[in-house]
């Protein structure tokens, strides 16, 4: 199956006799480094379809870096990016050690595209596209393979799922949700959010998984224990990690909805709407997230609610403070309402 995959994806980057003369052509001039050069080939470039700009990407390095770094192809692609209703900006992550220059998003498009082109086939080398774009960071590509591998994991029986499988399908999604928040911010963190919560439930369907979560909250009971220790990770049942981290990116999505990066990223994958598309998703009316919190809280039995609640939110004031320090941030916890 990989290999066929693979295979599929050698096929989309391989160059036909024309585009090799192309290509040829283009690296000759582009060594000749003159001005009149460089803007005939910024010129082609422009009337190239997407399939050969990203076959040329693919086969020389030396023109991807001129492709990504000139500022005439830079507007360019910004506005076949707006076209196909992607960020027409670069992006920077969160914790800002990831960027998403706007021709590698232009790539991340084209594969999606492919993506979508192969599933209609039915072919199942699709995948590969969708773990380059994921590779790339494209939201459209980490939110289905976050939401595929949720369904593959609700496909499994529960009474079947032994603890290191769901480690092993855990250890992927949280990964996948991660780098939605950092990249996405906001509109990321939303997202990851609801996927969290949905999980939740499905956890606590598995016999092994309600045990483990059910021991803890009676050690943790029994020991007066305070949510404010910190715990080790490893040693926490899935389902409490699940509300733990839902909550986080909640908090984390209502403090950076107003900052500009996020914003800007918001409005454009929610074409102007904000995060009041995707909450629009769960709700009849934004107001509900708190009370739809409150019952999942009451749902799992956690002790000490409000202090868990705290807990999350303390951890994303940390967050922001270590990666965006000027950020002023309130000292109460705010009520989960988006506008």
């Amino acid at each position: 199956m990989l290999s066929n995959s693979s295979t599929r994806l050698d096929e989309l980057t391989k160059l036909k006799e024309n585009e090799q003369k192309i290509l040829h052509t283009m690296l000759e001039v582009f060594h000749a480094n003159t001005t009149e050069g460089n803007d005939m080939i910024i010129e082609y470039l422009q009337t190239y379809p997407l399939s050969l700009i990203f076959k040329l990407s693919e086969h020389s390095k030396e023109l991807a870096d001129f492709m990504e770094s000139n500022d005439e192809l830079n507007a360019y692609w910004a506005s076949l990016l707006q076209d196909l209703e992607y960020p027409n900006h670069q992006i920077t992550s969160f914790d800002g050690k990831l960027t998403l220059s706007l021709f590698v998003q232009l790539k991340g498009a084209f594969l999606l595209s492919e993506f979508q082109k192969q599933l209609e086939l039915k072919h199942a080398s699709a995948e590969v596209f969708l773990k380059r774009a994921c590779d790339i960071g494209m939201f459209h590509a980490l939110a289905r393979r976050i939401n595929d591998q949720i369904e593959n994991m609700k496909a499994e029986k529960p009474t079947k799922l032994d603890n290191d499988r769901v480690d092993t399908l855990m250890h992927f999604l949280l990964q996948d949700i991660k780098k939605l928040c950092n990249l996405y911010w906001s509109i990321g963190c939303i997202d990851s959010a609801f996927t969290l919560f949905n999980v939740i439930d499905f956890l606590m369907n598995m016999p092994a998984q309600k045990k483990l979560t059910d021991q803890f909250l009676k050690i943790f009971t029994d020991t007066k224990a305070s949510w404010q220790t910190e715990f080790n990770d490893k040693n926490l049942p899935f389902a409490i990690t699940a509300i733990e981290e839902a909550l986080e990116n909640l908090y984390m999505a209502k403090l950076l909805s107003e900052l500009p990066q996020s914003k800007l990223i918001t409005d454009q994958l929610s074409q102007g709407r904000g995060l009041l598309a995707n909450l629009e998703k769960q709700f009849k009316s934004p107001q509900e997230v708190q009370l739809f919190v409150k019952n999942k809280l009451e749902a799992l039995h956690i002790p000490l609610a409000d202090s868990f609640c705290m807990n999350a939110f303390n951890h994303v004031k940390q967050s922001i403070k270590q990666f965006h320090p000027e950020y002023k941030l309130p000292a109460e916890l705010p009520p989960l309402q988006f506008n």
